[in-house]
């Protein structure tokens, strides 16, 4: 495990380079895009990927004067969709929104995938930051992190909680909060969060970590209980909420990310001239205030480089909470 984290890191610092010395010389693309432009999606519709997927095309159908459409290809813990960007022509007119499951979990969570998460893909940019809260039935008797813990040792595996499916953030998470909090929870996997949420409402789980933007309505409302932020830093729109590393459990980051990507061989000006039009739509106030702040995303526009960077970091820390739970996809 720990050659194949090497040689990952090695892949991705060497990709980025060749993005940052693109980005430090006069763009060769200037007739990019000629033709309409798919991002595809590696999750279904309606779901967050997607919303964000379809703002971002918005905006750059609207700076390049071309088409910009989305197509869902969701399935098998995003691998559909990113097996079949790897395989499509490097030209720049496919690229791929994903979540970090494709590169940093997926690879300790199968041992054998449709891709290679290291050498297969050009990393152009993280999109956004996503927000997870932890949700909770109003059956549970419990107002805050440190009283789950308490009942969750009472009553070792009684406890169940949902998740968007193995491998997910929302079961990682999870996975996470057992082994630092040293309790046991009953997994239940459902294909989406909507489902998901249905099921605990109903009463029949009795938790889940979901997007801070899909609940804060219905928080708000006083329909659902939440207890703290996953993430590392509050959420914005709901300030109130501490987080679970300030709740009980220092150090809990839970911090989810989409972001932005091209088959390897695309032409880094292509590549550098995709970086500089996205980070242009997020620097656009109408887009910040009408989109990404309702939806609680959280803009996080970085270099290539640096993008490939964390998510090299990321793979190894996320490694090491997999092996521990000693989860294998199917």
């Amino acid at each position: 495990m720990r050659s194949s984290i090497i040689k990952a890191c090695a892949c991705f610092a060497a990709l980025g380079a060749c993005v940052l010395l693109a980005s430090l010389t006069p763009a060769q693309a200037q007739g990019y895009p000629s033709r309409p432009v798919r991002i595809i999606c590696t999750f279904a519709a309606g779901g967050t990927t997607d919303v964000l997927a379809r703002g971002v095309a918005r905006q750059l159908s609207e700076i390049w004067g071309q088409q910009v459409v989305v197509e869902n290809r969701a399935g098998a813990n995003t691998q559909i969709g990113a097996e079949h960007v790897a395989k499509s022509p490097p030209d720049g007119y496919t690229l791929m929104v994903t979540s970090e499951g494709t590169f940093v979990m997926n690879p300790s969570l199968y041992d054998k995938l449709p891709y290679d998460a290291a050498r297969d893909f050009i990393p152009i940019t993280t999109l956004v930051e996503l927000k997870q809260v932890l949700i909770v039935s109003p059956k549970v008797p419990v107002s805050n992190i440190q009283e789950l813990i308490a009942l969750a040792r009472k009553q070792p595996g009684k406890l169940t909680y949902g998740t968007t499916g193995m491998g997910s953030s929302s079961h990682l998470n999870m996975e996470m909060l057992q082994n630092m909090a040293q309790v046991k929870l009953t997994a239940v996997h459902y294909r989406g969060a909507s489902q998901a949420l249905v099921d605990m409402h109903g009463g029949h789980i009795d938790m889940i970590f979901a997007a801070s933007g899909i609940v804060a309505d219905q928080y708000r409302a006083g329909t659902l209980k939440i207890l703290a932020v996953a993430s590392r830093t509050r959420v914005a729109g709901l300030p109130e909420l501490p987080t679970i590393a300030e709740a009980g459990l220092p150090g809990f980051d839970g911090t989810s990310w989409f972001g932005l990507f091209a088959p390897r061989g695309t032409p880094p000006d292509v590549i550098a001239k995709i970086h500089t039009d996205v980070a242009k739509s997020f620097e656009n106030e109408a887009f910040r205030k009408g989109f990404l702040e309702p939806n609680m995303l959280e803009p996080n526009i970085i270099a290539p480089e640096a993008f490939a960077r964390s998510i090299n970091d990321g793979r190894e820390r996320w490694a090491k909470i997999i092996r521990a739970a000693g989860l294998k996809g199917n």
